[in-house]
């Protein structure tokens, strides 16, 4: 018995989150009172692991960001969904598979959001505003991932801690409406989409729309 309480104890994501910052702009009602869809665009994520960097080649390291960045879009777009469902949140967010696709047809690449100014994406997908989120992790939320880059490069993290963040950009001016910063860490059973259903719970919550 007390085995089976241990296994389900690791197995379990344990996320401890330091109080989140939250940022609202004074300008944020008047501009927001025009807002009917906003896009939330596939999160930026950073490995911060040294041993990650130094030891794992950049293609692996690019791919599995990439992969944990649109994992993320693709639980935070299914949570937001939901509290608009629930009348919590009284905006539309388009579908991240047109905001993707369009982001795609114009040659836009995951890495290139990193750089490209937020009223220029917000015009590329003709929405009002443009919700983007950024997460430096010691190493991937994947059990798998994760034991498959101990095996073969010999890089091993028990544990990963999270810095994220939320940003709400005006798209007529590139304005930052809103920002919300959120600090966790979790253990070896912790998901990307543990970790994004804990932070748009949080941040649903702040958001004033």
């Amino acid at each position: 018995m007390k085995s089976s309480i241990t296994f389900l104890l690791l197995a379990t994501l344990l996320l401890q989150a330091c109080g989140p910052t939250v940022y609202i702009s004074p300008g944020f009602k008047s501009a927001a009172a025009s807002h009917q869809q906003i896009a939330l665009l596939p999160f930026d994520v950073i490995f911060t692991n040294d041993k990650i960097r130094e030891d794992i080649p950049p293609e692996v390291v690019y791919e599995m960001e990439s992969d944990m960045g649109y994992a993320m879009q693709d639980e935070a777009f299914s949570f937001l969904l939901n509290e608009i469902g629930k009348g919590r949140l009284l905006i539309d967010v388009q579908d991240i598979e047109r905001t993707n696709l369009k982001l795609s047809e114009a040659g836009v690449g995951y890495y290139d959001l990193r750089n490209m100014p937020k009223e220029e994406i917000a015009s590329l997908l003709g929405v009002d505003a443009v919700l983007s989120g950024k997460a430096e992790v010691d190493k991937p939320f994947n059990e798998v991932a994760a034991a498959a880059i101990g095996i073969v490069f010999g890089v091993w993290t028990a544990t990963n801690s999270v810095q994220t963040t939320l940003n709400l950009h005006n798209a007529l001016d590139g304005n930052l409406l809103w920002r919300y910063d959120y600090e966790a860490s979790g253990s070896v059973g912790s998901s990307a989409q543990t970790l994004t259903r804990a932070l748009m719970r949080n941040a649903s919550k702040r958001l004033p729309y």
